[in-house]
C-alpha cells in the first residue's frame, strides 16, 4: 500500500491545458511527507494529460492508497469532487482530503459540498497533511491539526486548530520532482507571502512575507541544475525583489553561477518594485522574461483596485526592462472596480504604447477569498455573481461575474480588441499570426465564446 497519493485534476479547458506546469505546492507536500517516513506517489492529471476523471481515479487507486490528497483550484473543484466520488466507490475506499486554493478560501463550504470528502485542509499544509496521513495509517483519530476541517459526532463542520502559515520556510525539503515526469522547466520560490492588498487576489500564502535564507535558495538552484538539468527555472515569488539588498546579493551570486550554464530564468514583479539596477542584474543572471501585473491603464481603476501605482510607472518599468535587454510579459485585467468602456480604452491605449513582448488579457474572476468575491456575492460596488458553477471561474474562457454597465459579452469583446489593437497598431502582423497559431487551443474556443450569451445570474 501507498501511504499518501497526491492527485491534481486534469485540465477542464483547452486554455487551462495550455498553461499546465509542474505544481510547486504538491512538490512540497510530497517532499515533506517523505521526510516524515511516509510512502508517497503522485497522479498529476494535468501533466499526464488525462482525458477523464475516471482515468485519474483509476490511476490513483492503482497505488492502493491509504489517504488521497486532492489539490484543486476553484475552477477544478467540481472535477475534484467527481474524483473523490469515484475513489469512495471503490471496494477499498481510501480516506480523501481536499486542499489547494479553493479549500483555503472556502473550507467549510468545500467539505459540506460532498459526503465523499473526509477532510479539508486550509493554509500551508506540509506538516498538517503529513500528520494526518500518519494518523490514517496508524488508525488513530487526528486531533489538533492546524487547518484541518472535519465533521464532529453531530455531523457539524469544525476546524481542529487555527489555520497555519509556516514561519520556518527554510526547513522544508526541496520539492519531490523525482516523482513527476521529467521537465525542461522547473518552478521554485525564494519567499512566501505578499504584503499588498489587491482586491482580486485570494491571498493563499498570507500577507506576511517569509523569506528563505539565500544559502538555502542557492543550494536549491545547484540541486536543480545537477539533478534535473532544466532549460528554464521560474521563480514563483508573488513579487520578486521585495527586499532590494537581498535581491541584489542573490542576483550577483546567480550571475556568477549561471555564467557558463545558460539557464533561462523568469520571475514576476510589480512595476513599482523594478529598478534599473535590478533589471541590469537580472539580465546578467540570465533572466529572459519578467512578468509585470500592469492590470489597467486607468489611474482611478488602479486606485480602486488597491494596486498602489500609476499607469506611468508601468511605462517606466517596461522601458527599464527593454533598456536592460529583458523581454516584458505584461498582464491586464478587464472588469476591475470602477471599470467603464472609457477606462478599458485607457488600458488598450496603454497596452499599445507598452507594446510588450508578450501580452495576457484576462477578464475579472470573483475568486473565493478575494474582496471582489465578497462584493459579487453581496451585490456591492457594482459587481454581480453570474454563477456558482465553479467550473466557470476561468479568467479566459468563461464567466463568473459582471460589473454594472459592462456585460460579460462586452468585456469579452474588449479582451479580443486589446490583443488585436496592441499587435496591429505596432505592425506586428506576424506576431499576431504566430500568437494565434501557437495558442490555437485557446484562441478557437475564445473566438467561439464571443458569440455566446452567458448571463445566468446565481441567487445568493
Amino acid at each position: 500500500m501507498t501511504d499518501l497519493v497526491l492527485t491534481r485534476p486534469g485540465a477542464s479547458s483547452s486554455a487551462e491545458r495550455h498553461w499546465s506546469h509542474l505544481p510547486l505546492g504538491i512538490g512540497y507536500l510530497a517532499a515533506r511527507a517523505r521526510q516524515q517516513g511516509l510512502t508517497v506517489a503522485i497522479v498529476d492529471a494535468k501533466i499526464l494529460k488525462h482525458s477523464s476523471v475516471q482515468q485519474t481515479a483509476e490511476a490513483t487507486l492503482a497505488h492502493n492508497p491509504r489517504l488521497v490528497g486532492i489539490s484543486a483550484l476553484t475552477v477544478e473543484f467540481a472535477s475534484a469532487l467527481k474524483i473523490a466520488t469515484l475513489l469512495k466507490g471503490h471496494h477499498a475506499p481510501p480516506t480523501v482530503v481536499l486542499g489547494g486554493a479553493h479549500a483555503n478560501a472556502l473550507p467549510k463550504e468545500s467539505l459540506t459540498a460532498s459526503e465523499h470528502l473526509d477532510y479539508v485542509i486550509a493554509g500551508e499544509a506540509e506538516t498538517s497533511l503529513a500528520t494526518l496521513t500518519k494518523h490514517v495509517c496508524s488508525g488513530t483519530q487526528p486531533e489538533g491539526i492546524p487547518g484541518l476541517y472535519c465533521r464532529d459526532s453531530g455531523n457539524e463542520i469544525i476546524v481542529q486548530a487555527p489555520v497555519g502559515f509556516r514561519e520556518d520556510v527554510a526547513t522544508l525539503p526541496f520539492p519531490a520532482w523525482d516523482l513527476f515526469p521529467r521537465s525542461t522547466v522547473y518552478p521554485m520560490m525564494t519567499e512566501r507571502g505578499c504584503p499588498y492588498e489587491c482586491v482580486f487576489c485570494s491571498r493563499n500564502m498570507s500577507r506576511k512575507v517569509r523569506s528563505r535564507p539565500l544559502d538555502n535558495v542557492t543550494e536549491e538552484i545547484r540541486w536543480l541544475h545537477r539533478d534535473f538539468a532544466p532549460d528554464e527555472i521560474h521563480i514563483e515569488d508573488e513579487t520578486f525583489g521585495l527586499h532590494k539588498e537581498r535581491t541584489y546579493e542573490f542576483l550577483a551570486w546567480l550571475a556568477d553561477f549561471n555564467r557558463d550554464k545558460g539557464i533561462q530564468f523568469k520571475a514576476q514583479t510589480r512595476v513599482d518594485t523594478l529598478t534599473p539596477r535590478m533589471a541590469a542584474m537580472m539580465k546578467n543572471a540570465g533572466f529572459g522574461y519578467v512578468e509585470l501585473g500592469v492590470e489597467s491603464g486607468d489611474a482611478d481603476v488602479l486606485a480602486r483596485s488597491k494596486k498602489g501605482y500609476s499607469p506611468s510607472q508601468a511605462e517606466i518599468a517596461v522601458k527599464t526592462l527593454s533598456d536592460a535587454g529583458i523581454k516584458a510579459w505584461v498582464n491586464f485585467i478587464i472588469g476591475l472596480p470602477g471599470e467603464t468602456r472609457e477606462s478599458i480604452r485607457h488600458s488598450i491605449e496603454l497596452a499599445s504604447r507598452l507594446n510588450p513582448n508578450r501580452l495576457s488579457v484576462a477578464i475579472i474572476v470573483a475568486y473565493p477569498g478575494s474582496e471582489i468575491y465578497q462584493w459579487a456575492v453581496s451585490g456591492q460596488n457594482g459587481y454581480h455573481l453570474l454563477t456558482r458553477d465553479w467550473q466557470r471561474f476561468d479568467k479566459y474562457l468563461t464567466s463568473s461575474v459582471e460589473i454594472d454597465g459592462l456585460s460579460y459579452g462586452t468585456m469579452r469583446r474588449y479582451q479580443f480588441q486589446m490583443y488585436a489593437e496592441t499587435y496591429l497598431r505596432n505592425r506586428r502582423i506576424r506576431d499576431l499570426a504566430m500568437f494565434a497559431w501557437k495558442n490555437r487551443s485557446f484562441v478557437r474556443p475564445f473566438l467561439n465564446s464571443l458569440t455566446q450569451k452567458e448571463r445566468n445570474i446565481a441567487t445568493p
